[in-house]
């Protein structure tokens, strides 16, 4: 499952429309639906912000084996290192 549909997921659960969600991240509505159907990739900047609107764990959006799960790194720590990741894949590319 991707992240955009991680996200439809929470936005429906907490009965949001995507316009409500767009508002309360002040992001695009048309975008985020994109994002969620999986035609444009998440920015980390507003993974952050639904992060903090759902009061959800950073790790939901991602397939983390159970044994790192109690890794004591902070929210901080993981979205620093997704960036960090997601540089690494643009200079692939």
């Amino acid at each position: 499952m991707n992240i955009g549909t991680k996200i439809r997921i929470l936005r429906t659960e907490n009965k949001d429309s995507l316009q409500s969600l767009s508002e309360k991240v002040n992001h695009d509505k048309s975008n985020l639906s994109k994002i969620e159907r999986g035609k444009y990739d998440t920015p980390v900047e507003l993974l952050q912000k639904i992060i903090d609107v759902y009061n959800v764990d950073p790790r939901y959006f991602f397939n983390v084996p159970s044994e790192l799960v109690d890794i004591g790194a902070t929210d901080e720590e993981i979205l620093h290192a997704i960036k960090l990741i997601r540089l690494i894949q643009q200079d692939i590319k």
